[in-house]
């Protein structure tokens, strides 16, 4: 399913970050990181798995949320 909301993603140019379980652990906090401190909304759109939801993600810059 993730892989369908990239496609639409892309040909929409809205630039876009992803998290799944299969995140490389050394990865995983800059994404967060990165997400948490965009403020010029340069990465509107964090897409996650909710196998990553299991490594305790709290994101407080997200404004909606869609499972």
């Amino acid at each position: 399913m993730l892989d369908i909301l990239q496609v639409v993603l892309k040909k929409r140019d809205i630039n876009h970050l992803v998290f799944t379980g299969n995140t490389p652990k050394d990865m995983r906090q800059s994404l967060v990181d990165r997400f948490m401190t965009d403020t010029r909304m340069e990465f509107p759109v964090f897409l996650l798995s909710t196998k990553a939801g299991g490594f305790g993600i709290n994101l407080t810059a997200a404004s909606v949320v869609i499972m």
